[in-house]
């Protein structure tokens, strides 16, 4: 007689579960978050450091060393699209692969950012290596021209390889970026055949794998090239 309440009881203890678990879930995710992001910083400051401290003969020999392996890859070889970053002191500079790249017949792409709350990242062509001398230099140690004219072009669709920028990799060949997500971004939206890092030995986490965040999936997985990480195109 008295069990016309249970079913309500029941479904009001669900009801009850299913929000209390649900603030309990958006804490953990938040705190999982907080701890990812925080971690991304000391990695940040640790890597830059590990870098600074090298000598510049040291940093040279490196990039040479990149250089040669680079222009010997099928997935340059086979490249008619070429995006690339343009380094600076932190990272594998990336000039003399550009020139290579217009001596070889490539289709150079290079970053432009919009201006704006935005802040989309698009890839202009580069017809002339000098063509960037006359570009103002950027906050992150990159040239961009001061806006975009109808004389650039910008690049449409899929790059046949897109060499990015990082302050650290894993031995996965994944990267930690500058935080600001543009490089992230483009891959997502318009998934470069190859996706490619060149890396000083220092920058490689060889023993842990690099925090990620929920967003960041295998899509972002890179080919990378350093002494102490196999270069794989396949």
């Amino acid at each position: 007689m008295m069990m016309w309440f249970v079913v309500p009881l029941l479904l009001f203890v669900v009801a009850i579960v299913v929000v209390v678990g649900g603030w309990f879930w958006d804490f953990w995710q938040e705190l999982r978050q907080e701890k990812v992001y925080r971690e991304k910083l000391r990695l940040r400051k640790f890597f830059r450091d590990k870098v600074s401290a090298m000598t510049e003969d040291h940093k040279c020999a490196q990039r040479l060393n990149l250089y040669r392996g680079f222009w010997k890859e099928p997935c340059y070889e086979s490249a008619q699209t070429i995006g690339f970053y343009i380094g600076n002191d932190q990272e594998i500079g990336t000039r003399p692969l550009i020139n290579q790249a217009l001596t070889d017949g490539k289709r150079c792409y290079v970053p432009y950012t919009e201006h704006g709350r935005s802040s989309k990242m698009v890839f202009i062509r580069l017809e002339r290596y000098d063509q960037m001398d006359d570009w103002t230099p950027t906050p992150w140690g990159s040239k961009e021209p001061d806006y975009l004219t109808d004389d650039l072009e910008v690049a449409i669709g899929r790059l046949d390889l897109l060499i990015v920028p990082g302050i650290a990799f894993d031995r996965h060949g994944y990267r930690l970026g500058y935080g600001w997500g543009h490089y992230n971004r483009y891959i997502t939206d318009f998934h470069p055949k190859y996706t490619v890092a060149l890396a000083f030995d220092q920058q490689v986490l060889k023993t842990k794998d690099l925090p990620r965040d929920e967003n960041e999936d295998r899509r972002m997985k890179l080919v990378l090239w350093s002494s102490c990480v196999p270069s794989s195109s396949s």
